[in-house]
């Protein structure tokens, strides 16, 4: 499990917005895609602050390949996010000692229960079997006012149990007293995978719609993570498992957004479209509705 390099910075520049704070409880002990140096290089401007970490005071990964490229350690990004009470959980046999060994297919004991103000997930969630009971442990470990931050992935062949659909994390989250939430897609460059900068998109209805999740059209190359952001605003006795059903689905027959300028031209399409067999009909309008999200994302994408 890792912090991928644009989420890195992903985070630090969040961190204004979600004044973070502890105590934290992370799942399982990540690595860090980032040296002492690009941390520094990137804090002033991600965070509006300079780094008050010294550089001879971070500490290094001891994985093997962060010891070639110089990672930092994981306390030491929480150290740069100024939160010092870390406790890592994670089953027997991994390569990092956890804090404390728990099963997250379990519940949590109660000693974890309403005591954490920030969870980091850094690609763990998709190897738990028993999803419900995990994201779960998660509602009920975090504080009113606490955020919980994962980094998962989006499709990832044979890369654990599941590949995650921001719709469970958004829907979830939601319906279990969750609001300011923000997601991001990266797509992350399995060939530049340590170095350079990776294409990122807001996962919003402006860019994708409500229920639509962009990936790219070369999973050879690029792995699609979502880096995803929720604080707890209220406190409910019993989880609540959403429900999904294809009419919550947006744009599920449009031809143009109603929103859109062009609307009596989006008329005049449905009008003809009506008019011709409805496989040849819906191709069309498929394809016009896969035009118009990429549209949408190829103006608000950036590179991190």
């Amino acid at each position: 499990m890792a912090i991928i390099k644009p989420a890195v910075k992903l985070i630090l520049r969040e961190a204004r917005h979600y004044n973070f704070s502890g105590p934290v409880l992370t799942l399982g002990v990540p690595e860090i895609y980032a040296t002492p140096s690009e941390c520094i290089n990137w804090f002033p401007a991600l965070t509006g602050q300079y780094c008050d970490v010294p550089l001879a005071e971070m500490g290094l990964s001891t994985n093997e390949t962060g010891q070639k490229l110089g990672w930092i350690s994981a306390s030491t990004f929480f150290r740069l996010l100024r939160l010092k009470d870390v406790v890592s959980v994670d089953i027997l046999g991994c390569e990092h000692v956890p804090d404390l060994v728990h099963d997250l297919n379990q519940p949590f004991p109660s000693q974890l229960l309403n005591r954490f103000g920030m969870i980091i997930d850094p690609g763990t969630i998709e190897h738990v079997f028993d999803m419900k009971t995990c994201l779960s442990n998660l509602v009920r470990a975090l504080k009113v006012g606490g955020v919980v931050i994962h980094q998962v992935p989006n499709y990832s062949y044979n890369g654990g149990y599941f590949s995650i659909n921001p719709n469970v994390l958004h829907d979830f989250y939601r319906a279990n007293g969750f609001s300011d939430l923000k997601a991001y897609l990266i797509l992350w460059d399995r060939y530049h995978a340590y170095t350079g900068e990776h294409l990122c998109y807001e996962y919003s209805d402006s860019v994708m719609g409500a229920r639509n999740a962009l990936a790219s059209s070369d999973l050879c190359r690029y792995q699609p993570m979502i880096l995803f952001f929720a604080r707890k605003t209220t406190e409910l006795s019993e989880i609540v498992v959403p429900l999904q059903h294809e009419n919550h689905y947006a744009f599920r027959d449009e031809v143009l957004s109603s929103s859109s300028p062009s609307v009596h031209l989006g008329q005049t399409l449905n009008e003809i479209l009506n008019r011709i067999p409805f496989p040849l009909a819906h191709s069309i309008r498929t394809r016009l509705k896969r035009m118009r999200m990429r549209m949408r994302s190829s103006n608000l994408a950036f590179r991190i």
